[in-house]
């Protein structure tokens, strides 16, 4: 079984991305994220280099993106239990 496998039916276009390494967010600077690594793209419609998602001909309709963010704040942790 693929990871496309899990897509199911008609739900196409759809991709999964990620980093392969870490990002630095800066205070009150507004910062691009763009994921790096693709999992699947069904249509080849996401660009890991410029980080955008453009629909295909064709396929327009609603579309629904989930972004998860974890935050490191171990260094935060360790200064609080000095």
């Amino acid at each position: 079984m693929t990871r496309t496998n899990f897509i199911g039916g008609g739900n196409t276009p759809a991709f999964f991305v990620y980093f392969t390494t870490g990002i630095t967010l800066t205070q009150n600077t507004t910062t691009l994220v763009k994921f790096d690594t693709e999992t699947f793209d069904t249509d080849n419609a996401y660009s890991t280099s410029t980080g955008k998602f453009i629909v295909p001909s064709g396929k327009a309709g609603k579309y629904f993106f989930l972004q998860q963010l974890v935050w490191q704040i171990i260094l935060l942790m360790y200064k609080l239990l000095l």
